[in-house]
Formats: C-alpha cells, structure tokens, sequence
C-alpha cells in the first residue's frame, strides 16, 4: 500500500468512526454497538483493519481495550462510550454529564501534548508514555498503561508513522477515555 492510500484509508476510518458514533443509541448492549460496528466497516468498504474494532460502553470504558465485548453493559442516557478501529480510536458522551466530556477533551488534548514531545524527541515506548502519564496526573487522570494490544508508539507499514494511544480514566467515577491516531514524521 503506497502512503498516499494509507492516509486516505485513514481518513476513511475516521469517517467510519463518526457514522457509527451517530448511530449508537442509549439502551444498546455493547455486543450490539459491536454488531452496528461491524456493519459500518463492511458499508464503508476499504481493507480490513490491521486489529480487531473495539467499543466499550460506560464503566467499560475504564479497562483495558480489547476486541471482546461485554454483552452486559448496556449505554445509559447520560454515558460515554469508545470506539477504536484501525489506527483511529475516539471517545463520544451522551448527554450532559460535564466530567465525561472534560475526560474526552482532556484524552485528545494529552494526545496532542504527547504528539509534540514525540515531534521534539523522537521517544516511544515507556519514556513516551511516562510523559504521557505526569500529564494525565497533572491534570487528574489516570493513565491506563496496560494495553491488551499495542499500548506503545507502534510501527505501521511506513517507518516515519506511528499509531499513539492514550486512554485515561477518571480516579473515583467509573468511567474513561481512549484516543488512538498517527503519528506522522
């Protein structure tokens, strides 16, 4: 795949994040979301994600991500959810519950605070992620340093780009954030 088409794939993956994100509804079941999820990838077409997609609905936000849903947590009406494909992953609140969208604002802003410390040094692994974790505590999250899957700065097809997660988690509610993209050289 030329790097032209990799990026337009990710465009497309994000697009696909933001249609699927429309269509889930309080009440779903997790394996629901996942079923409306697998729908979305096989409408927009485009190659299979290099990993399995990924939702997580309310107090699973917290845990780890991985490709195997829980069919018991159910979206409330005021509840936040996560979806990850690919190498693009985002976090979406339902209603008006201020420390959720704080948490979700916060997850992309960490994600732009570590994208510029990796621009400036070119660390990955547990030095990036150590940054990244001073920054979630200064401003009161928790980072969640045990991925399932590939929690560190991890090739792609290209050498100059990057997939960076974070996820963070509130430290006395139960609920959390997870932002994925590329980082890009």
């Amino acid at each position: 795949m030329e790097r032209a088409a990799f990026l337009e794939s990710r465009r497309r993956d994000w697009e696909l994040l933001r249609d699927v994100a429309q269509r889930i509804q309080p009440g779903m079941s997790e394996a629901e979301g996942y079923e409306l999820l697998l729908a979305g990838m096989r409408r927009h077409g485009g190659e299979p994600p290099p990993y399995p997609p990924v939702i997580r609905f309310g107090a699973d936000t917290q845990r780890p991500c991985s490709p195997h849903p829980d069919p018991h947590f159910r979206l409330e009406e005021d509840d936040i959810f996560i979806l990850d494909f690919g190498h693009v992953g985002d976090t979406f609140v339902l209603g008006r519950d201020s420390e959720m969208r704080r948490c979700v604002r916060d997850c992309r802003m960490l994600f732009e605070l570590v994208r510029e410390e990796w621009r400036g040094t070119k660390h990955c692994g547990p030095a990036l992620y150590d940054y990244a974790e001073k920054a979630a505590q200064s401003r009161g999250w928790l980072l969640v340093r045990e991925q399932k899957g590939h929690g560190f700065p991890h090739a792609t097809k290209f050498p100059d780009a990057w997939a960076l997660e974070i996820h963070i988690r509130h430290p006395g509610r139960p609920f959390g954030a997870f932002y994925e993209d590329l980082l890009l050289g």
